[in-house]
């Protein structure tokens, strides 16, 4: 392929691509919609009050809050967890791009504050 037709390409496929990304590139989610998606799909494995996780078929599952108060889990990594399960006992829950964003948006609100 050369590079003016890898360009022309890129050009018509980035357009796309942003389109399809939706409320991943900035549009706030609707946390009160993350609630009950957690409550439908999360809850269960993951607490979803306590500040402590459990055991789940002899694996220890973080608590939601425990989730939001890992370091480095920013709103694009919680996204890139819901819709892609980071292990084998996470099921893949069929979540839209605006249910991953409502719910990562529902996680984040549990971190903790610092002042």
């Amino acid at each position: 392929m050369s590079f003016r037709v890898c360009m022309r390409f890129s050009a018509g496929i980035l357009p796309i691509l942003l389109v399809s990304a939706g409320p991943a590139l900035g549009q706030a989610g609707d946390i009160s919609n993350g609630e009950e998606l957690a409550k439908t799909h999360c809850a269960k494995c993951h607490a979803l009050t306590e500040s402590k996780g459990q055991e789940v078929d002899g694996r220890y599952v973080p608590s939601l809050a425990e989730v939001a108060n890992t370091p480095l889990y920013s709103l694009v990594r919680l996204r890139r967890i819901i819709a892609v399960p980071p292990h084998s006992g996470m099921p893949k829950e069929p979540l839209g791009t605006e249910e991953i964003n409502d719910l990562a948006y529902y996680i984040e609100s549990l971190r903790k504050k610092t002042d």
